[in-house]
């Protein structure tokens, strides 16, 4: 399939691997790669808001999963 936007040189791909492995390994020389996903976003610059975030939503969660319903 091909893309309006988007073009793929294909005779280049194996250099932009190259690159991408080096790039790599010179950030994490063991090879231990913290998972990403959308959570970690909120982990920069050594602060770990995700953690805030939860310390701050957990505790009301569960108070409102004990609260009894309101009958309407």
């Amino acid at each position: 399939m091909r893309s309006r936007i988007f073009a793929c040189g294909m005779d280049r791909l194996d250099e932009v691997a190259g690159r991408v492995a080096e790039v790599t390994r010179a950030a994490y020389p063991d090879l231990k790669i913290p998972v990403h996903g959308r959570f970690r976003h909120f982990d920069v610059g050594g602060v770990q808001r995700s953690r805030e975030l939860d310390a701050a939503l957990v505790p009301q969660s569960r108070a409102i999963a004990r609260a009894p319903k309101s009958i309407s």
